[in-house]
């Protein structure tokens, strides 16, 4: 039996810290011997049905103590559980993780990229490029992500292949128009408005403050309400009241229920000012809601032309949601069967598992050809 360690700065709330727990249980029952293993504490996660190892370096984002010691911890754990594959995911682990992994001595490093900002400092670039010439396969979400990772980070380019994100599919319940009318009642949202949801969590480069003003420029019965929580809520609100939008806006902090509110919205919308591939996003294509994003490199891949907005500007923005709006919702049953398909983790889980076979047989990563490998629904290479 395979056995895979998946190195991530913690595991939580949202995306890859969310991702990495998904993968590794779509992983086991595919019969690979997986697990998770953190630098820092992560007390906010539910990963009591996974087997889990934490270095132990404080709580990722607050205090970060400990000293180094916990690289060693790391270390000297990668050396007794003898993996076969050490798969690093996220910036602290990208560096931390793969040192680690070659230090305690791993022969198949794979990492995968979250991010669509490479702003670290030259140090950490200079890191970076040495470690990816020891990093059998680097994995992008999406061409234009690898494209990126290839200008800025400069690895040999068969090294980096294309796995988008997967994600755990809802069974099929569709809401009653009762129950869609109550849910939108309990959150504030009046019968007749127009409800678009946001998740993630409240941070400048999620482009909050750019969905606010767009708010303040759509019709008085839209209401905006944002799923997630962090250090920008007050600033956020404090917007709101200036924008005059305030009985508009529905700060809802985390929930465990996006599933419900999404079958209760008519709109998800993503004003990211980078993003890679957003779970929220295929959680809403999943479900037949429409989506919006900003011009992130890979959301044209993902949503087409006419669902990204032209700049990050809150005239496109508005813009943009008003024309969505008023399109029929045009997804069939068929068509969003076929997309649970194509971005279940369970289907991830199977093009991982086809990239480690690749790189452990020395034949290395199965060459990346854009929607014809590894994007391809159905498909593992």
């Amino acid at each position: 039996m395979m056995r895979v360690v998946h190195v991530v700065s913690a595991v939580g709330t949202y995306g890859g810290e969310r991702f990495v727990p998904a993968l590794v249980a779509a992983q086991r029952r595919a019969g690979i011997d997986a697990m998770v293993a953190t630098l820092y504490d992560s007390p906010a996660a539910s990963v009591s049905d996974l087997p889990t190892y934490s270095a132990g370096r404080g709580y990722a984002g607050r205090a970060k103590g400990g000293g180094f010691l916990f690289f060693f911890r790391l270390v000297g754990f990668l050396r007794k559980s003898h993996p076969d594959v050490v798969h690093t995911h996220l910036a602290h682990a990208k560096l931390w993780g793969r040192l680690a992994a070659l230090a305690a001595g791993a022969g198949c490093i794979v990492h995968t990229e979250h991010a669509n900002a490479f702003h670290d400092s030259l140090p950490k670039r200079f890191l970076a490029r040495v470690l990816h010439r020891r990093t059998a396969v680097i994995v992008a979400l999406s061409e234009a992500q690898r494209e990126r990772i290839l200008r800025h980070e400069g690895p040999e380019p068969e090294r980096v292949v294309v796995v988008p994100n997967g994600i755990e599919i809802a069974p099929s319940s569709p809401m009653t128009p009762r129950d869609r009318a109550r849910r939108r009642a309990v959150l504030g949202v009046p019968k007749g408005a127009s409800m678009i949801l946001a998740v993630g969590r409240l941070d400048a480069v999620k482009g909050y403050d750019l969905a606010l003003e767009a708010l303040a420029l759509l019709p008085q019965q839209t209401h905006l309400v944002v799923v997630g929580d962090g250090a920008l809520r007050d600033a956020l609100l404090a917007r709101g009241e200036a924008l005059g939008v305030s009985a508009r806006l529905h700060l809802l902090g985390y929930r465990d229920d996006v599933t419900d509110l999404l079958a209760a919205s008519d709109l998800l919308l993503n004003t990211s000012r980078s993003e890679a591939m957003p779970l929220s996003i295929l959680e809403a294509l999943c479900a037949g809601v429409p989506v919006v994003a900003t011009p992130w490199p890979g959301a044209r891949e993902l949503l087409g032309d006419e669902r990204v907005t032209e700049t990050w500007s809150a005239q496109a923005v508005a813009a943009c949601v008003r024309r969505v709006l008023l399109e029929p919702r045009s997804a069939t049953e068929a068509s969003l069967e076929a997309c649970r398909a194509g971005f279940s983790i369970d289907l991830t889980a199977q093009r991982y598992a086809a990239l480690y076979a690749a790189a452990l047989a020395g034949t290395g990563a199965p060459r990346a050809t854009g929607r014809k490998s590894l994007v391809a629904p159905g498909g593992s290479g």
